[in-house]
């Protein structure tokens, strides 16, 4: 295998690299931001400057999500995944919503399997 492509196979993933950037952050209940109607691909529900949960496409909130640190590796979010029975994970530098950097969901799970997994072809 070419040095190049080993590296990038072999490189390790962490939060920062899996996650979406695709979110905003509303203040509020999910009620008050239907999912569909905001544009970006996940909605972040806030009270009080804290992440409460996501909103959910057809109204309400999945308050089922871990906060985890960018620098969290890939096993480590696989374990916390699987020990929180949750799919879905907020990557964030602190405790308040405005230090939100990301979110992983399925989908970043699967994109970033497929990915190196294409790489080891």
């Amino acid at each position: 295998m070419p040095h190049g492509l080993q590296a990038a196979v072999s490189e390790p993933l962490d939060a920062e690299h899996v996650m979406s950037r695709d979110f905003v952050l509303l203040e509020g209940s999910a009620g008050d931001h239907p999912a569909a109607e905001v544009g970006a691909r996940y909605v972040l529900v806030t009270q009080g400057g804290r992440v409460i949960g996501f909103a959910l496409p057809g109204g309400g909130t999945d308050e089922a999500f871990r906060v985890v640190d960018p620098g969290r590796r890939w096993p480590e979010l696989m374990r916390t995944l699987k020990a929180h029975a949750c799919e879905r994970l907020v990557v964030a530098t602190g405790d308040t919503a405005d230090s939100v950097v990301g979110v992983i969901t399925p989908r970043e799970v699967a994109r970033a399997a497929r990915d190196k997994a294409d790489l080891m072809d």
